[in-house]
């Protein structure tokens, strides 16, 4: 049984599945298919249905599509297990697998509620993740816009694929993109950007500003600004709230600039 990205399924009528099946003989056979949900932690049965499937000439069920349509079953939100048990009617033989899934209600956006992804660090799926984010209640999407990601040349930007799908999809979704503002620039030598870089980084708030505020108008100063490595503790003046009140200095107006 293979099943979709996540298993989860905001529509009850529409839960689909492939099924994928060979004989042992390798010849046109037929199999019995037994279907059955049950709630994951009463292990009561909400759903059964019993069909037979002609496999191809080579004796394989290959990519079956499938639906559930639980309606009409006792329950039609919350964790359950799909069983599958198929019996190859040539020569008898009997298998079984089963996969766990949700079925969730949908829920419209709330402002008041808020998903931090990271999606932009990690390569996440944007389309995929803003989808079940949106469906799941959450208003706003906090994730980076990094520097590194962004500046080419020398104080010449561009939003990454990565920044602009994810920008993208929140609008798709009614989500509100939260903006944080860091990372380093393969053309500076400090990190974070303190005394002779905050100018740099003023810039780089002001072209982000600018050029997402038809999406959004909320952004973050940097991320986990005092974490730091054990060579970098070593300095008193690395990440100190001095340093840090000087990024704030010198992105907020710009960024408001940007932004207007």
């Amino acid at each position: 049984i293979t099943g979709r990205k996540g298993n989860i399924y905001y529509e009850c009528a529409d839960i689909s599945y492939r099924l994928d099946a060979q004989s042992a003989g390798g010849k046109e056979t037929e199999f019995n298919v037994k279907t059955t949900v049950k709630e994951k932690d009463r292990n009561n049965v909400i759903y059964s249905l019993q069909e037979s499937l002609k496999a191809n000439r080579m004796g394989r069920l290959a990519d079956e599509r499938r639906n559930i349509d639980l309606n009409k079953a006792e329950k039609q939100y919350g964790i359950f297990i799909l069983n599958v048990e198929i019996t190859d009617s040539a020569n008898g033989i009997t298998l079984s697998d089963q996969i766990e899934f949700s079925s969730v209600m949908s829920s419209e956006p709330n402002s008041y509620m808020g998903i931090s992804n990271h999606f932009s660090a990690a390569g996440g799926d944007a389309e995929n993740g803003m989808k079940i984010s949106g469906k799941s209640g959450f208003g706003m999407s906090r994730d980076e816009i990094r520097w590194h990601d962004v500046e080419g040349n020398k104080d010449e930007y561009k939003l990454s694929e990565f920044n602009q799908k994810w920008l993208d999809e929140c609008r798709n979704n009614n989500i509100e993109p939260y903006v944080i503002i860091d990372g380093n620039s393969v053309h500076l030598d400090e990190y974070p950007p303190k005394k002779d870089t905050l100018t740099d980084y003023g810039k780089l708030a002001h072209w982000i500003a600018s050029n997402t505020r038809e999406y959004t108008n909320k952004y973050e100063i940097w991320n986990e600004y005092n974490l730091y490595s054990e060579k970098e503790a070593s300095d008193s003046d690395y990440a100190s709230p001095q340093n840090y009140a000087g990024l704030l200095k010198a992105s907020y107006s710009q960024i408001h600039s940007g932004n207007e």
